[in-house]
Parts: C-alpha cells; sequence; structure tokens
C-alpha cells in the first residue's frame, strides 16, 4: 500500500523476500491502472520499471529492494488500484 498521494509526489516502500532451504526465480507483473504499472524498482542500484523484472533470490537469505509509486503532476484525482504479482518457483 503505498498510502494517499498527490499529482507531483511519490511514495516509497520496502519490499523483503524470504526464502527458505531453495534458491528462487522471481519474475514480477503489475496488473492494473496504467498508472499502477509504472511502479519502479532499485533492485539493480537505479530505478527501473518493476514490472517485467524478474531475479534470483538465494536460499536462506532474505532480500529487500525499494518500490517507488510516483504520480505525474497534473494527473486526475482519482482512485487507482493495482496488485504486484510475484511469481515464484524453485532455481534449478
Amino acid at each position: 500500500n503505498f498510502g494517499t498521494l498527490r499529482p507531483g509526489t511519490s511514495s516509497l516502500r520496502t519490499v523483503t523476500l524470504t526464502p527458505g532451504i531453495s534458491n528462487l526465480d522471481v519474475s514480477v507483473n503489475i496488473n492494473g491502472d496504467a498508472l499502477m504499472q509504472s511502479i519502479q524498482t532499485n533492485r539493480t542500484g537505479s530505478w527501473t520499471n518493476l514490472t517485467g523484472d524478474s531475479f534470483v533470490v538465494f536460499a536462506s537469505t532474505p532480500f529487500s529492494f525499494g518500490a517507488k509509486l510516483t504520480i505525474p503532476a497534473g494527473t486526475s484525482s482519482n482512485v487507482y488500484s493495482g496488485t504486484i504479482v510475484y511469481t515464484v518457483l524453485e532455481h534449478l
């Protein structure tokens, strides 16, 4: 939940994935309003689109990264919604 935002502002949340005893392949897709699909991540050290991202999370090693939603100036007031879907498979 990014909370209530006004046009021209951003909200940052920390995402933590905690694997068990296996390495995991993770892919990310965002469903919902186009505005929500612009969520970005700093997983690689710079801000890039989160949707379409994929990466490996290593066993027994929690992995944290930032997720940022920016509402462009001039965006009309409305309720926007979306869901971040993490598809997780065992890394073989």
